[in-house]
């Protein structure tokens, strides 16, 4: 058997484990910036096209690793609270992940064919993002509340 890694099909448990809590702090850290900012005044496009494709990556890269035998288990010793349900919670999180991904999907502007409608180049060849009001991104924040509120 070659010798294992970090970037292992087969984490160990303290890997996982750290792997995932790890991920799911970087999705909080994102997403209150993205709260805050949006609270603030206007968010570009190519912001909120960042900020999904950070969801999708973190996403995926949990579900690598939360499915590791024995980590819910191994969570309870760790955080020393056997009635922590891991596995509860992190479905919970990985919901609101996954509605807050399918809101931008939804809501982002496109134009007839879905290609996305949010840079514009100048006369000059200057991009320029589209910009977003806090009215117009309202609803997002909800859903942006809702997926930090899933997160400890």
């Amino acid at each position: 058997m070659p010798f294992p890694s970090t970037s292992s099909s087969t984490a160990s448990l303290e890997d996982a484990l750290k792997q995932v809590t790890s991920y799911a702090g970087a999705i909080k850290q994102r997403t209150q910036g993205m709260l805050n900012n949006s609270n603030a005044g206007p968010v570009d496009g190519a912001a909120i096209i960042n900020y999904l494709r950070d969801l999708i990556v973190a996403k995926q890269r949990m579900n690598d690793r939360a499915s590791t035998p024995g980590l819910a288990a191994y969570a309870q010793t760790q955080y020393n609270d056997p009635t922590l349900n891991i596995t509860t919670e992190y479905t919970a999180m990985v919901n609101a992940l996954t509605a807050t991904i399918n809101w931008i999907r939804t809501n982002f502007p496109k134009e007839g064919s879905g290609y996305l409608l949010y840079e514009q180049i100048d006369v000059d060849g200057v991009v320029s993002y589209r910009q977003f009001t806090t009215v117009q991104l309202a609803t997002f924040r909800t859903q942006l509340s809702a997926l930090l509120a899933t997160i400890n």
